[in-house]
């Protein structure tokens, strides 16, 4: 019975060690695109559009596309919270994630943990990605 014991430790331990590294990558993730965004998200005219639509209820009454981000931000907004910081926060979640499916991806079709942190580490510094997500716009959760 021992032995058995010690053959599901050794099972159970080689997922510990990328599941550390894959945590270590979303944190890092999110402490750099919070810091990034320490004065709030870049605004444009879609993002405006966005938050101001969700202030007048607009986005719970029509069919414009996509529905989800504003969607979101409409329910912060119905609990009292601010829109303007839930956005953020958001968009640090979505940001960590991406990071997270790409590192995950790699891992699960190659089974190496050299690529997990390679391909999260890309994900992390992509300029596609950091262009997009420091702004108030739906494209990190039409991405993610």
């Amino acid at each position: 019975m021992n032995s058995s014991r010690c053959q599901g430790d050794r099972r159970l331990q080689p997922a510990v060690v990328p599941a550390a590294m894959l945590g270590g990558l979303m944190l890092f993730a999110a402490l750099a695109l919070r810091y990034a965004t320490l004065n709030g998200l870049v605004l444009t005219h879609d993002s405006a559009f966005y938050l101001s639509g969700v202030r007048t209820g607009f986005f719970f009454r029509s069919t414009w596309w996509p529905p989800a981000y504003p969607g979101l931000l409409g329910l912060a907004e119905f609990w009292g919270l601010d829109n303007h910081a839930v956005a953020r926060w958001l968009h640090v979640a979505l940001f960590s994630g991406m990071v997270a499916l790409v590192a995950i991806g790699s891992w699960v079709s190659t089974g190496r943990r050299f690529a997990l942190l390679a391909c999260g580490f890309l994900a992390l510094v992509s300029p596609a990605l950091w262009h997009a997500s420091p702004r108030a716009w739906t494209e990190p959760l039409c991405i993610l």
